[in-house]
Parts: structure tokens; sequence; C-alpha cells
């Protein structure tokens, strides 16, 4: 189920139309089709915003009901979101967690790591080999520190907005921006009354990085995993994590010919062709 969000005109005033729907396959055509399980304008205020909130809906959700929301505290719990595929690149968290049971990896990572989420040191944490394999494992925060730098410079481009006659709107935008980035719980957002220079009622935002709530969040880390049958003489555990990371100017590459170069589709087979069709493509862009 989902939030489907129209505009729809009342009395010669925009409004929004919410509402949660639900997809399903007909059963005689075997074609998809939506049906409408609840129209929410017409629920009252408490239960609208939990439940637009809980369905994915949150860019739907107006001042008044992320208000309402903090007023519960629905917005107060560590918001970890662990999906399959997350722990581990290509391949999802409970099938890698299957398989070091079932090959004995995990009873060594325990002996060397001790408790995942124990005061681990440095970026590397451990490295093993088992059949001729060897294993690196690595922890990276460095992706949740870059999401919260970025949350701070948000917060404060808000703070110095000059659209902040309306407090409630301000508070709209903080939240949005919070939510974004999976940081609802980690941040203090108050709000300072002042007048301007003309005598104008203003809102200023005050806002503080809850330090004890986010570190749950930092204990818990970021792991993967790095097979190679190279050893420690040909490549240290740095060259390894480094060669992973060049991954990245390959996808970068790829890309690039997908989109500048648009060399896809390739519909040739032998590799003479292959090559001299990228070579067309080089000499048209």
């Amino acid at each position: 189920m989902y939030i489907q969000s129209s505009t729809v005109n009342r009395k010669g005033k925009d409004g929004r139309n919410r509402k949660l729907v639900e997809a399903y396959r007909d059963p005689e055509t075997g074609k998809p089709r939506n049906r409408t399980v609840q129209t929410l304008e017409t629920l009252p205020l408490l239960e609208r915003a939990p439940l637009i909130y809980r369905h994915g809906g949150s860019k739907h959700l107006d001042a008044e009901e992320w208000l309402a929301l903090q007023r519960a505290g629905d917005l107060q719990q560590a918001q970890i979101s662990v999906q399959v595929g997350d722990t581990y690149a290509v391949g999802g968290t409970a099938l890698v967690a299957g398989y070091l049971r079932q090959t004995g990896l995990h009873a060594i990572l325990r002996k060397h790591l001790g408790c995942v989420t124990g005061n681990l040191i440095g970026e590397m944490m451990s490295e093993f080999e088992r059949n001729e394999q060897r294993y690196v494992l690595y922890r990276h925060a460095a992706s949740r520190q870059r999401a919260r730098r970025k949350v701070y410079q948000g917060l404060k481009a808000i703070e110095r907005s000059p659209r902040n006659k309306n407090r409630d709107k301000l508070y709209h935008r903080a939240m949005k921006l919070l939510e974004r980035h999976k940081q609802t719980g980690q941040w203090i957002i108050d709000f300072e009354q002042y007048s301007d220079d003309k005598g104008t009622l203003r809102w200023r935002l005050r806002f503080t990085l809850d330090r004890q709530a986010g570190q749950p969040i930092d204990a818990m880390g970021h792991y993967y995993l790095l097979q190679t049958n190279l050893s420690r003489q040909a490549a240290d555990a740095g060259q390894i994590q480094q060669q992973y990371k060049s991954l990245m100017a390959v996808e970068r590459c790829f890309r690039m010919a997908k989109t500048t170069l648009e060399i896809r589709p390739i519909r040739h087979w032998k590799k003479r062709r292959i090559i001299g069709y990228i070579y067309l493509n080089y000499l048209v862009e």
C-alpha cells in the first residue's frame, strides 16, 4: 500500500486529496489494478498523520501533521532501516548470514571481532584466511558523518532563510530535511521569536545535535567483507580496499558510455563489429 496525492479545487481554493491505495491483480484479466483503501482527508488528525507517515508518504505531510507526529513521539525513536542487500553488496543480508554460518565464517568473525557493536578502532577491522581464500572485513562510517554534515548545512540554510514569518512552515522544512536523511531522532529542533527592523514578528530556527541518541546508530557502523585470492605479499589490506573502491571508476565509464556517447543498446555479437560500433559513436560525438 502507498499514499496517492492529487490536487483538487474546493470552493475556489486549491487543496489536496490523499488516499491510501492498494495494488492488486485482477483475477479475471490478470492485469494489475489499484483500489482505494481509505480516503485520508476525512480522518482525524491524530489518525491521518501516522497513517501517512507509516506508508511512506512523508513528503505529503503538512506542517500541522508534522507537529502532531512530533508531539505524539513518533519521530523520537532511532530510525534504522535495514533492507535486503544493505549489509553486503550483491547479496541479501539473510542469504549472506546463512552462508557465513554454513561455511564457519561466522564463528571466525566473532573470534576476530568479538561483539559486532563493540568499540572498533580504525577503518580496517580484520583479515583472515580460510580454504585458500583471503577475507578482509572493513567498517565504513564516513557516509553517516557525511549525511550528518549535509543535515547541518541544510538546517543552517533554513536558519538564515528570510522566509521566517510562519513558525509551522519553518518546522515543516526542517522536518522534511531530517526525514530525507533519516535523522529525525538525532536533532533537537526549537524556535526563537524576534522582531526585525520594521517591528514584524519573525521566527528563528534553533537546532542542536542529540549526541546521546546518535551513539547507538554510530556504533552499528557499516561493514563490508572482501574476498580475494591475493596473498599478503602481493597486496596488503589497504590495496585491496582501494581496488574495491576503484570499481566506482568502472561504473562511471559505463554511465558515460550509455549517456554521453549513447552507445547502448549494442546489437552486435562479433568483437570487431562491437569495436567498430563504439568507434563510430565516438567519432560522431
